[in-house]
């Protein structure tokens, strides 16, 4: 609520004509001491600053395609506008946030491993598992804006540099001899990992 100029000369008025401190003026007139306190130093409120409104709908969509997974924050700098006026501008052209849209692969090959696996165990062998992976540098994003009824097909580019590859060996639940690389992980380089840290 804001209060009348009026209100505002006649609290601090009253308050040095009846030498009242700040919180014996406050409760005297039902109000915040932090008013009080703003209003001795200025008495006019301050003037609201708004910011534009009114976003290109075509110009939103091309943004929306360029950059599904982008916050609504940074389209917000983009056009110039608040969060909310970007959260509106979606909602009412049925772009929705989704989860990553990813294609699941055939289990055929893992369902056989698992059977291979209870096998060997069944025979006091021990399995050690070895994969390589990689990592990118920046936090992937898992969710973005799509049109309803379409999948949210992400534009992460997970070929790009500033990627750290890693080599490990699992044994029952115990990972172990791991190694990061900052180049690409070919034979060679899994080779001479299994060599110098396993063998």
């Amino acid at each position: 609520m804001s209060y009348s100029i009026d209100f505002r000369r006649k609290v601090i008025f009253t308050m040095e004509e009846e030498g009242l401190s700040i919180r014996e003026t406050a409760k005297q007139f039902r109000i915040g001491s932090a008013s009080v306190s703003r209003w001795i130093n200025q008495i006019e409120p301050k003037a609201s600053t708004t910011r534009q409104r009114k976003i290109d709908k075509s110009e939103l969509i091309k943004d929306v395609e360029q950059y599904p997974d982008a916050y609504q924050k940074e389209r917000a700098e983009r056009f110039g506008v608040c969060q909310k006026a970007i959260w509106q501008a979606l909602k009412k052209m049925g772009l929705t946030y989704k989860k990553l849209y990813v294609i699941r692969k055939p289990t055929k090959t893992l369902d056989k491993r698992f059977n291979k696996k209870q096998q060997y165990e069944k025979e006091g062998k021990h399995i050690v598992f070895i994969d390589e992976s990689g990592f990118s540098h920046d936090t992937p994003r898992t969710h973005g804006y799509s049109p309803k009824g379409q999948p949210y097909v992400g534009l992460k580019n997970w070929g790009a540099k500033g990627k750290t590859n890693v080599i490990g060996a699992l044994l029952s639940k115990t990972l172990f001899a791991i190694g990061l690389f900052d180049i690409n992980i070919n034979s060679d380089v899994f080779y001479a990992w299994i060599t110098q840290v396993l063998i």
